[in-house]
């Protein structure tokens, strides 16, 4: 039995003693046992799991070597590069005597506290949610994507900010999180979209711009990179590996399942309030996601939207008739796990799992 297939035997069956029994007690201590769970599985990771790990564990090593001065002025420049505030930030940790290794936990602690915080202060159902993130594959690119990673915790903590209409701090936050990850500038849209209420059209509006990026992929190309997307994202103009329409399907259904599911979600509501704004952050995810085929870094900017089908699936289920629920989410983390243990698990190059110590 491997660590991914542990992870979820242990998140499940604390699943069975701790959430079954209702309780604010029950749901602290299941949500500390998966957070611990998370964090030690990201923490423990040598350099072989992630496809980019080794590259950034270099950095690291390599920052140990520049002048602390070249490094501040950097930063402090108009013409920063977009490494300079995760440079100061790894120079700061190396400085203070910390190795790689340790830099890794940093990280996967602050990411894991984010996480855990978001699903047991939003989420109807912390095992369900689990599952979604895990399967859906936001944790393998955990384990790789370090500055996007970083970027991602803060957007979830944004996100408590963006419900309650904290217009300063949430824009601040996202600048925040740009400053470690470019593409999480584009999450400003969120306050916008937030506004509006989620209708039929919406889907329309996916099914175009999906239908456009796949017939005319060149064209789109053009105007995007004429107009639009940053030079700094030119090198994936032509990628080979962009993205099938497989991430966008899953997306599609969550959106789909989530919209129908919920007729309630349209009312003026406190809670139907919250859910509104979480159906238009599925929906930037899918629009960002339809581009995948054109630009390969869509994919990962439509992460920071799509995450929060974490919270509305739970949520959805709250509109479903009680005796209905069981079946319905019995069948969903089925689908789920084996998606996971079919497919999902070995993307980003998280597959096989070595510790640290193990190479």
């Amino acid at each position: 039995m491997d660590v991914y297939m542990i992870k979820i035997s242990l998140i499940t069956l604390f699943h069975f003693f701790f959430q079954s029994k209702p309780g604010l007690r029950n749901s602290k201590v299941y949500a500390f046992l998966c957070g611990t769970i998370l964090f030690l599985v990201a923490a423990l990771r040598s350099h072989l799991v992630g496809h980019d790990t080794s590259n950034y564990i270099r950095m690291f090593e390599n920052m140990k070597y520049a002048s602390f001065n070249d490094v501040w002025v950097n930063f402090t420049s108009l013409y920063a590069t977009r490494e300079a505030t995760y440079n100061l930030l790894t120079k700061v940790i190396s400085e203070l005597g910390f190795t790689a290794q340790a830099w890794l936990a940093i990280v996967a602690g602050m990411f894991t506290c984010s996480l855990v915080r978001l699903i047991q202060r939003y989420s109807n159902d912390m095992y369900l949610s689990i599952v979604m993130f895990i399967s859906l594959g936001y944790f393998g690119f955990s384990l790789t994507g370090l500055k996007q990673t970083m970027a991602m915790t803060i957007i979830m903590w944004s996100f408590k900010d963006l419900l309650e209409n904290n217009v300063r701090i949430f824009f601040l936050k996202v600048i925040m999180a740009s400053s470690l990850h470019l593409s999480a500038i584009t999450f400003l849209l969120a306050y916008p979209m937030s506004k509006l209420k989620v209708r039929v059209k919406h889907v329309g509006v996916i099914i175009i711009v999906f239908g456009v990026t796949s017939l005319f992929p060149d064209q789109v190309r053009r105007v995007l990179f004429t107009y639009f997307v940053p030079n700094i994202y030119m090198r994936y103009a032509d990628n080979d590996a962009a993205l099938n329409a497989t991430g966008f399907i899953i997306q599609l259904f969550i959106f789909m399942f989530c919209y129908f599911l919920s007729p309630k979600s349209r009312k003026s509501g406190a809670e139907d309030g919250k859910y509104n704004i979480v159906m238009n952050l599925l929906f930037l995810g899918l629009v960002f996601q339809s581009f995948a085929a054109v630009v390969a870094e869509s994919f990962r900017i439509s992460m920071y939207f799509s995450l929060f089908s974490i919270l509305a699936v739970p949520w959805a289920f709250n509109k479903v008739k009680r005796y209905d629920r069981f079946l319905i989410k019995s069948l969903i983390v089925a689908v789920l796990l084996l998606y996971y243990f079919l497919f999902s698990r070995t993307h980003a190059g998280v597959y096989p799992y070595w510790f640290f110590w193990q190479v």
